[in-house]
């Protein structure tokens, strides 16, 4: 019974775990991740670990004239290097000039981090275009009770 239990609460945390697209560009070698298309989604989303509560895109131009986009799965924290809740979500430096946006739906951070049109406060979180509805905290753990009650009963 406890082997049942443990099997579907495990997948129940898959099923709440965010889910991001995934990819990086540098130079532009990866064009798929600079503008995410509805046809490249699927192969794109990727799971984020259990503490990542966030999506990011990410767009960097260092002063050699390197870019980069990055889009992935983060936490939310001071000082974090994707996900920094202490940072702006434009900075320039005499090194690099980098633009973040972030999110907390499935496959949201489909977005063009350089659009600077909701820019005016020390972060945004910007909506998301989830994929599927989220199952909230409480119904999974009525789930959960109501399995335990049905294991107990057998």
């Amino acid at each position: 019974k406890l082997l049942i239990f443990l099997l579907i609460f495990q997948g129940l945390q898959s099923v709440l775990a965010l889910k991001c697209i995934g990819c990086l560009s540098n130079d532009g070698d990866n064009p798929a991740c600079k503008s995410v298309l509805m046809d490249d989604m699927e192969k794109l989303s990727v799971q984020c670990s259990e503490e990542q509560d966030r999506c990011f895109a990410s767009y960097i131009k260092t002063a050699d004239g390197k870019t980069q986009y990055n889009r992935n799965c983060c936490k939310w924290k001071k000082d974090s290097a994707d996900c920094p809740s202490n940072r702006p979500f434009h900075e320039k430096t005499e090194n690099y000039e980098i633009w973040r946006k972030y999110c907390k739906d499935d496959d949201c951070n489909t977005m063009d981090p350089e659009d600077v049109r909701d820019e005016g406060a020390d972060f945004v979180i910007v909506p998301g275009k989830p994929s599927h509805a989220h199952i909230t905290g409480s119904s999974v753990w009525l789930t959960v009770a109501m399995i335990s009650m049905f294991l107990a009963r057998m």
